[in-house]
C-alpha cells in the first residue's frame, strides 16, 4: 500500500525513518511474514511478526494463512526462549481506520517481548477478555468491526480482549515501558533505540 512503512521496508528491504537509512534489519521471512527487529526496542530481542501483504491486522488475513503464521510465532518464540527468555506476543489489533485498538502503524503486525509482565492482569482490569484456542478464532472480531487486543502468555495461552472505548497510539507498549521502569521510552518515534535493534540483529541474525 502506498504510503506505509512496512510495506515499503518488506519490497526494499531496506528500512528508513525520516531521513536515516538504517539498512536491512529482516531476520526471517516465511512465504507471507517476515520477522524484524522492532523500532523502539527498549528491550533487546524486542520482535515483530509483519505480513508481507497490506492488512490493517491479523484478524484480517486469509484463513489459509493462519497455520503458517502459527508456525512462524513458534519458530520465533524457540529463538527467544534460547537466546533471550520466554516471551509474550500481543497484537493491538484495528478492524478499520475508524476502530482502532492503538496501534500507529496500519499493517498487520505481532509483537513479540521476551520479558515476564502482568500484562493480562493490567488488561484485565480495564477490559473483558476471552480465551481462544486457535490464532483463527481472531477473525470474529474483524466480523464483528470491533477492535481487540490479542495476547499470548509465555505458557501458551491465547485471550482476546475486545476494545469498547478509545485507547492511546501503543497502549501495550505504555504499560510495559512504566513496568519496567522506562517510562517515556514507549514511544519509538521519540527512542528508536537503534544500538539495541544493532545488537538483536548481532544475536539473532544466524538463529532461525
Amino acid at each position: 500500500m502506498k504510503n506505509c512503512e512496512f510495506c515499503s521496508e518488506i519490497k526494499t528491504g531496506i528500512l528508513k525513518i525520516g531521513n536515516i537509512t538504517f539498512g536491512r534489519r529482516i531476520l526471517y521471512e516465511s512465504e507471507n511474514f517476515v520477522v524484524f527487529p522492532c523500532l523502539g526496542q527498549f528491550i533487546e530481542g524486542y520482535l515483530l511478526i509483519v505480513s508481507k501483504k497490506h492488512f490493517q491486522s491479523m484478524s484480517q488475513i486469509p484463513h489459509a494463512l493462519f497455520s503458517e503464521l502459527d508456525e512462524v510465532l513458534e519458530r520465533v518464540k524457540k529463538v527467544l526462549q534460547s537466546v533471550y527468555s520466554k516471551s509474550f506476543f500481543f497484537e493491538h489489533g484495528d478492524v478499520c481506520h475508524e476502530k482502532k485498538a492503538g496501534s500507529c502503524i496500519d499493517h498487520a503486525h505481532i509483537h513479540a517481548i521476551p520479558v515476564e509482565s502482568s500484562i493480562l492482569k493490567h488488561l484485565s482490569h480495564s477490559f473483558s477478555p476471552y480465551e481462544i484456542k486457535a490464532f483463527v478464532d481472531i477473525k470474529k472480531q474483524y466480523r464483528k468491526k470491533t477492535p481487540y487486543f490479542f495476547l499470548e502468555q509465555p505458557g501458551g495461552r491465547r485471550y482476546v480482549f475486545e476494545i469498547t472505548r478509545q485507547v492511546p497510539s501503543q497502549f501495550v507498549r505504555r504499560f510495559i515501558a512504566q513496568e519496567m521502569g522506562i517510562y517515556d521510552h514507549w514511544d519509538w518515534s521519540v527512542f528508536p533505540e537503534f544500538e539495541n535493534i544493532k545488537k538483536t540483529i548481532t544475536k539473532l541474525k544466524n538463529a532461525f
